[in-house]
């Protein structure tokens, strides 16, 4: 297999998870879901098949490369196995049909789709287990020429830079929670396919980035994956805020049918916020942590390695020998990081603060103006 392949084999499992995984999720999509949908287990076969072929090749995969030099740690294996889970449990489970009619639950599922799922497979690194495990005759006649298309090595480099990928990814949320949008694709089964699509394979190329096990150049500098993250939390905070603390209803469609158990728009819609605004904000921050286990893992293996040989000895004045040089070494990175974390909060609090600002603003003009906010109307107030 090229070189090269290993550039594209995140794009390739995203396109081919999210294909099998999340396609067949609107098939139950755009009619009124039974009243008790909320407590039931509705097994969509095709998502299953899916699920269940995607884990069955990485377990032959693993079962394979059990037998190589250096086999994958069994912690991977539980990592993918539970990422594919959380695919599982967010289309198959009572979380789906929930999500039909509670826009806190659709949130729910996004989450899972979007950011817990990708995070957990991109964690496991599954490319070599996962093209071990196919057939050889796939592996030659299908894999093989894909991953050495130059139009797709083009498209991947394209998209993998941090700055369209990072786009891509925030955009998975931010438009489909445009509300006129959202609407349409929870009751249009092929935009909600699509929607469930996007959501997973934004993920999955994201994800795999931010946790690519490789050292730059090949993988992402660790300070832009790091900054990825935070801004990430950033565009989290900011349409987390604005949806739980708005005072008028944004989506209607969930009162079609009926939010379950009574629930009232604005409560649902402000919970629906908050899950945006701290849960995903509390995810991004594990990635933050994962980030900084892989960045002091390669300054471990830039410690191991030898000096480059027939060559300047100051190669090897980089490489400490005493306590003492160990610490003159390390403190001007520790210091940046110390510097890096102290804008991340101190960027938190002024986000904060500025929100709270402008919607406390938000809510006095009218009073200032001689107006009193209207009194939100029911959902389901008789016409």
């Amino acid at each position: 297999m090229p070189t090269v392949s290993t550039l594209r084999m995140p794009l390739a499992i995203a396109a081919t998870l999210a294909a099998a995984a999340a396609a067949p999720a609107a098939a139950h999509v755009g009619h009124a879901p039974h009243p008790e949908s909320w407590s039931s287990w509705r097994i969509d076969p095709d998502i299953a098949l899916g699920v269940l072929v995607a884990g069955g090749v990485y377990l032959r995969g693993a079962l394979r490369r059990e037998r190589a030099r250096h086999p994958p740690a069994h912690w991977r294996h539980v990592a993918f196995l539970a990422g594919l889970g959380a695919v599982a449990i967010a289309l198959e489970s009572p979380v789906d049909p929930m999500a039909e009619r509670l826009f806190w639950m659709h949130q729910v599922q996004h989450m899972l789709l979007r950011i817990l799922a990708p995070l957990l497979i991109a964690l496991s690194a599954p490319q070599a287990v996962l093209v071990a495990g196919l057939p050889r005759s796939w592996r030659r006649r299908a894999l093989a020429p894909l991953l050495r298309s130059a139009r797709l090595d083009l498209l991947w480099t394209a998209i993998r830079a941090p700055v369209p990928l990072f786009a891509i990814y925030v955009a998975a949320l931010y438009v489909w929670q445009i509300p006129a949008l959202h609407d349409f694709a929870l009751l249009d089964e092929p935009t909600h396919w699509l929607m469930h699509v996007t959501m997973l394979a934004a993920g999955l190329m994201f994800w795999s980035a931010i946790l690519d096990p490789r050292d730059p150049p090949q993988g992402w500098s660790h300070r832009v994956r790091q900054a990825a993250l935070v801004f990430g939390i950033f565009s989290n905070m900011a349409l987390g805020a604005v949806t739980t603390l708005k005072t008028v209803e944004l989506y209607p469609a969930y009162d079609l049918a009926g939010r379950l158990w009574g629930t009232p728009p604005m409560a649902d819609e402000s919970a629906g916020g908050f899950l945006i605004w701290a849960p995903s904000s509390m995810m991004l921050l594990v990635g933050i942590l994962l980030v900084f286990n892989l960045w002091n893992r390669a300054e471990e293996r830039r410690l191991r390695r030898p000096p480059p040989r027939g060559r300047s000895n100051s190669a090897a004045l980089e490489r400490p020998e005493t306590a003492e040089e160990l610490r003159l070494m390390v403190d001007g990175p520790n210091r940046r990081t110390g510097r890096l974390l102290g804008a991340m909060s101190a960027s938190v609090f002024a986000m904060v603060f500025s929100i709270a600002v402008v919607v406390h603003m938000l809510h006095a003009a009218p009073a200032m103006a001689g107006h009193p906010p209207p009194a939100p109307t029911p959902a389901h107030a008789d016409r």
